[in-house]
């Protein structure tokens, strides 16, 4: 009997021990993906490229910004921070929000939270054929996006928001966040965007041609646009449409792909109907396929050229002075 109850006395002993070095071994986790800046973001979208930015404005909140880039990878690789950061007219007062996959109607989803958080004056909409495919359904809790980037306690957010897909992000984000030499890196720079430095060897073998078909555009898409462009209106801000440069452009005059002027015109069509800008820089590197990682993603040099030339347009469309006007027009 004595024997019997000595052991069931051991068994909560053990269970509590073992249980302490269970939590002491998490902790111990945690504290080295946090210290070597391996934890990832918590799974709130289930796209990591979206996740890890809601991370990088929560590490930058709160968050001043005039000038807001928002689209798909085309805008996040192909923008450069540093030219707005370089002019007087904007400053450290830019930031870029896009990340990987967004079509027109899950970057009308995202910019609503956005908005909630942050007043810019002006959002550049970066977009490429591909981000008028219709949307997947990718449900999302604005208010715990909103809190975290707010900069509520982490924990909660872990707890709520993880998946099986984890773990494995804990290895691949590392790698992601330290190198900018494939196009799956989120080596952020300052102003929340991803310049590539891809090698050669790495380049990716692809053409955009073999894709791209009349039916990637659905008139959702462009209601999406429609609707970010009206809601910018009607606050008091500018909407500058930009699409971006592609590899091989000059296919874009082949008779088969006579369907992108009907496209490209209801873009402008729209811009226009709000008192919007679209500039179509899609061939501005016709003849130097050299900057192009793959079809859509240009190289560092590439996006500081870019950026430089689609900066200088909103500088001679004085773009900067209406954003003065209308803020003053409207009390602010």
């Amino acid at each position: 009997m004595n024997s019997s109850i000595s052991n069931s006395k051991k068994i909560p002993k053990a269970f509590l021990a073992a249980f302490l070095l269970f939590l002491v071994t998490v902790i111990a986790g945690v504290f080295y993906l946090i210290k070597t800046d391996t934890l990832p973001a918590p799974i709130f979208t289930g796209r990591v490229s979206m996740d890890e930015k809601i991370r990088f404005l929560r590490m930058h909140y709160p968050i001043n910004a005039d000038v807001v880039t928002i689209g798909s990878s085309s805008a996040l690789n192909n923008i450069s921070s540093q030219v707005f950061f370089d002019d007087p007219a904007v400053g450290k007062r830019y930031l870029n929000f896009s990340s990987w996959g967004l079509t027109m109607e899950s970057t009308l989803r995202h910019w609503k939270i956005f908005d909630q958080i942050h007043d810019s004056k002006i959002l550049i909409i970066g977009i490429s054929f591909f981000d008028f495919n219709k949307s997947d359904d990718d449900p999302i809790n604005g208010t715990d996006i909103r809190r975290y980037i707010q900069g509520r306690p982490t924990l909660l957010y872990y707890l709520k928001y993880h998946a099986s897909g984890f773990s494995r992000r804990i290895w691949s984000t590392a790698k992601r966040r330290r190198t900018n030499d494939f196009l799956g890196s989120l080596k952020y720079d300052e102003g929340g965007g991803v310049l590539l430095d891809v090698p050669e060897e790495n380049v990716r073998k692809h053409y955009w041609q073999d894709e791209l078909t009349e039916t990637r555009f659905q008139p959702g898409s462009y209601e999406a646009l429609d609707q970010l462009l009206a809601d910018l209106r009607e606050k008091g801000k500018i909407g500058v449409i930009v699409q971006s440069p592609v590899k091989g452009s000059s296919s874009v005059k082949e008779k088969r792909f006579f369907f992108l002027k009907h496209h490209w015109d209801k873009v402008d069509a729209i811009a226009k109907k709000h008192g919007m800008y679209f500039y179509n820089m899609y061939n501005i590197f016709e003849s130097d396929d050299q900057l192009f990682p793959d079809d859509m993603h240009v190289n560092h040099e590439g996006a500081n050229m870019f950026t430089l030339q689609l900066f200088q347009r909103m500088k001679e469309d004085k773009i900067f002075q209406r954003v003065n006007m209308l803020a003053q027009k409207r009390g602010f």
